[in-house]
């Protein structure tokens, strides 16, 4: 499909394209800000934190540009598909899923990649780097969604909520869910007087413990 393509792909045969939203395309002075990192003197660089995700920022610039992803604002559309992204960058590198281009390579497997990020996280591999660990097992990965799946293991084994099936892996949270349903209880058993959030809760608790009793 996509056959025959020139090395300057992004030049010829995949084209950028800029789209407006909230009344604001990526060629108004709104679309180029924030400053570029490079102009920003090194001594008045202050870390930032995002107030929506808590993310911390190394300067004032990078925080601009990470706002960027919580604003809705997307005005680079892909050619290809429907994706839009905030940022060129990212765009460039969602091209190289259409066209092939793999161009950072491993130098100990010479496995390739799309991006840079993901060879660098590749590579601990081969050194061994875990760097993520799990704060309640002390285990370590290498990468960090390996320690999301992970922490799973640990909430598997929790405290399951009977009445909606929701697991904790701490008693005091598990102590408050269940709080939580106390005013919100509608549902009567007939046969043994529990209540219910929800009637659907009262039919299995029923077709469960007394089955024998209908």
């Amino acid at each position: 499909m996509f056959g025959n393509l020139s090395h300057s792909v992004f030049d010829t045969e995949i084209k950028i394209e800029p789209i407006s939203f909230y009344g604001c395309s990526s060629s108004s002075p709104e679309g180029n800000q924030p400053a570029p990192l490079d102009n920003e003197p090194r001594k008045k660089r202050k870390p930032q934190t995002c107030k929506i995700c808590g993310k911390v920022l190394s300067s004032t610039s990078s925080y601009y540009v990470h706002m960027k992803l919580h604003s809705g604002n997307k005005p680079f559309q892909c050619t290809q598909c429907d994706a839009c992204f905030c940022r060129k960058p990212y765009l460039e590198v969602h091209l190289r899923t259409h066209t092939g281009e793999r161009p950072f390579k491993c130098d100990v497997c010479e496995k390739r990649f799309t991006q840079k990020s993901s060879l660098n996280t590749h590579k601990r591999v081969h050194t061994g780097l875990r760097p993520y660990s799990c704060d309640m097992c002390e285990k370590k990965f290498a990468v960090k969604s390996y320690l999301v799946a992970h922490r799973w293991s640990h909430i598997s084994e929790g405290l399951s909520c009977s009445e909606c099936g929701a697991i904790f892996n701490t008693k005091s949270q598990f102590v408050q869910h269940v709080k939580s349903h106390n005013s919100r209880r509608g549902f009567e058993c007939g046969v043994c007087q529990r209540r219910f959030v929800r009637d659907s809760y009262l039919i299995r608790h029923q077709n469960k413990v007394h089955k024998n009793n209908a």
